[in-house]
């Protein structure tokens, strides 16, 4: 169980589980998903994403080793590698 210093003020509501999902757009969409991790800031991360269509299904997904880097670098960078391939496949809507 999650010990928590004396002098921490704790919202019992914030424990409670949130159940968060996806809904599909109507029309032709396209939803990116991007994330990276890393063992420290800077140091070694990878990114990636997925790309999936108005109806939830997986059309794409990418993945990469960056090298030593900022986790803001390499998140922002991960969008980029996705916006580049919608750029290349004519994407309207993302």
């Amino acid at each position: 169980m999650l010990r928590l210093p004396d002098k921490c003020i704790l919202n019992q509501a914030a424990l409670s589980p949130s159940f968060i999902g996806w809904q599909p757009q109507p029309g032709e969409w396209i939803l990116l998903n991007t994330d990276s991790a890393a063992k420290g800031d800077p140091d070694s991360v990878g990114a990636g994403g997925v790309f999936k269509g108005s109806n939830g299904k997986w059309i794409l997904g990418y993945v990469e080793e960056v090298g030593v880097c900022t986790s803001i670098r390499v998140e922002l960078g991960a969008i980029l590698r996705g916006l580049k391939w919608t750029g290349e496949k004519n994407v309207s809507k993302l």
